[in-house]
């Protein structure tokens, strides 16, 4: 009798992350300019960077950017 052989796939997905300042004038969330960030803690600390450049003047936040070829649905 033939072996039964499991194959399993693992699909890496790695998220990136971008850093947003909110701009009060167009009342939206807008890039810093600062790229992708393909780790979470980079991430993080950069903000903390840019947020102190401005003294703080301006709120940031870290919003993930889903993988390329993705759907997503709101």
């Amino acid at each position: 009798m033939p072996a039964l052989s499991l194959i399993v796939l693992y699909i890496s997905i790695q998220l990136m992350y971008t850093i947003q300042y909110w701009n009060p004038a167009r009342a939206e969330w807008c890039g810093t300019g600062s790229g992708s960030i393909s780790d979470y803690d980079v991430a993080r600390q950069r903000m903390t960077a840019l947020a102190e450049q401005c003294n703080h003047c301006c709120d940031f936040r870290i919003e993930p950017q889903p993988p390329r070829g993705c759907v997503v649905t709101v």
